[in-house]
């Protein structure tokens, strides 16, 4: 589906604003004090969890235990396939464990753990002393606690360091923003056109000449939108890895993107009721950042129907505020 005539022109001039990094060192790929695409990456420069905090929670209620088998599908394709282990393949293998002394169950549940722990943005050495840090304090039997209850510790462990490395990306993001070394700049194009699974049905002033499917919410909040005098045309902005995203310490791809008649661009996020958590704030923190960086022309806005957060609106505030733009 391609962009609607009426707003051809104008859509193709649009940039919206991304941050991008300067390259400090030159190197085969970039010059020096070039600015590129900013990732998540290249906020974790200097990561290594040696003094992060070790505290996990490891509370579980189900004991699982699982071996994984590779089952043919077709004659050349072979799929994954789970089973639950047996009670003589599970007593196996855990008397096997239990009869290491306590520094070769710290070594082998390191090992075991450490090498399901996958992080583009940490190096395996570290990831394996983080474990082995974190491992040390704990007694014999706490350790075979760990090791009968193994998918529930990697998760845990999964939970923690997600929530490290995030920390450590959100405090250098915002250092990088305040010396100058990541700005935000218009550089990505709106889609000559769209390929639909499914096409929202109904609704006026979209972009293209058919526009995604959404939720009932979205579709309430766009309805009402699209309805105001003061908007020219809005669309409905592809998910993870399709769309616009606003890089930051997250990825963020908000629900909206709609052109004010004045020629301000919003970008608007919609969330139920039910979905008032830590990744809506650190929306909201991000879509902060971006609207005061991306300068006078764009803001952003976060929108549930009754209960929210700080720094989010109601669908009857966000209304308001775009009728006066």
């Amino acid at each position: 589906y391609t962009i609607k005539e009426d707003f051809a022109e104008m859509a193709s001039q649009m940039r919206l604003p991304e941050f991008k990094k300067k390259i400090n060192r030159k190197s085969i790929f970039e010059n020096e004090g070039t600015f590129v695409k900013l990732t998540k990456v290249m906020l974790s420069e200097g990561l290594n969890l040696e003094n992060a905090d070790g505290n996990i929670d490891f509370t579980h209620t189900l004991q699982e235990a699982v071996q994984i088998d590779l089952e043919q599908r077709n004659r050349d394709e072979y799929v994954p396939k789970q089973y639950q282990l047996n009670s003589s393949q599970l007593h196996a293998v855990r008397e096997l464990f239990v009869g290491y002394d306590i520094e070769n169950k710290r070594k082998q549940l390191t090992l075991k753990i450490a090498r399901q722990l996958v992080f583009d943005e940490i190096h395996e050495p570290y990831i394996s002393q983080y474990v082995a840090r974190v491992l040390k304090p704990q007694s014999d039997e706490q350790l075979v606690d760990l090791f009968d209850n193994e998918m529930n510790t990697v998760a845990a462990f999964k939970k923690k360091m997600d929530g490290l490395i995030l920390e450590y990306q959100k405090k250098e993001f915002k250092k990088l923003l305040d010396v100058g070394q990541v700005v935000c700049t218009p550089s990505y194009p709106l889609p000559k056109q769209l390929q639909l699974a499914k096409k929202a049905i109904g609704l006026t002033k979209g972009l293209y000449a058919e526009e995604g499917d959404m939720n009932g919410f979205e579709y309430k909040v766009i309805g009402q939108v699209a309805n105001l005098d003061s908007v020219l045309f809005w669309h409905r902005n592809p998910e993870r890895g399709k769309g616009f995203c606003m890089n930051g310490f997250i990825n963020h791809y908000p629900d909206f993107i709609v052109r004010m008649r004045s020629g301000i661009v919003i970008l608007i996020e919609t969330k139920g009721d039910d979905r008032d958590n830590t990744d809506s704030r650190n929306k909201i923190e991000l879509g902060a950042y971006w609207a005061n960086k991306a300068g006078d022309g764009y803001r952003y806005f976060m929108v549930f129907d009754t209960v929210r957060l700080e720094g989010a609106v109601s669908v009857s505030e966000l209304i308001e505020r775009l009728k006066l733009m």
